[in-house]
């Protein structure tokens, strides 16, 4: 917990620039070190009650005091992802990184067959590009697909080849 969701000293001051009050400041951090650890945004009601409190304890709130049920519904929760988005670097999942995505598996997929090496594949060309990631059963259904569109065309090539 500690290693992972520690706010750095720039993360609080970024957080403090970026968000006003402590419930917003808290919020934010959250997602950004959640965001971080997962790739992707998350909500932040989500989170563990001792990731929140280990957060809001190294900024200086009182978790207790600090109600979180509205931030992952508002518009400032918005502005904080772009927000956290320039500060990773990272580009929001679109069609860019869906091309992307689907060129590493069909690539991958001439080579491997099971689906957690295609996932791992695609996960790790969308980190290396810079794109956050999207949810797991995106992931899963694109793998999927290949697999069965390579697979089909494969099957194909045999079917023709023997109808001589």
């Amino acid at each position: 917990l500690a290693v992972a969701f520690t706010p750095t000293t720039d993360e609080l001051q970024l957080a403090r620039r970026s968000a006003k009050g402590p419930v917003a400041q808290l919020g934010f951090l959250v997602l950004l070190k959640l965001f971080q650890r997962l790739g992707r945004p998350v909500l932040v009601a989500d989170a563990p009650r001792s990731l929140v409190e280990h957060v809001a304890r190294v900024a200086g709130f009182v978790a207790a005091s600090l109600r979180l049920e509205g931030y992952d519904r508002s518009g400032t929760r918005r502005r904080h992802l772009v927000v956290i988005r320039d500060y990773l670097g990272v580009q929001p999942y679109g069609r860019a990184a869906q091309h992307a995505m689907i060129r590493a598996l069909a690539e991958a997929a001439s080579t491997k067959y099971e689906l957690e090496d295609l996932i791992n594949v695609a996960i790790e060309q969308l980190v290396r590009l810079r794109f956050e990631l999207p949810a797991f059963d995106t992931l899963n259904r694109a793998a999927r697909r290949v697999r069965a569109t390579l697979t089909r065309a494969l099957y194909g090539r045999v079917f023709n080849a023997l109808d001589l």
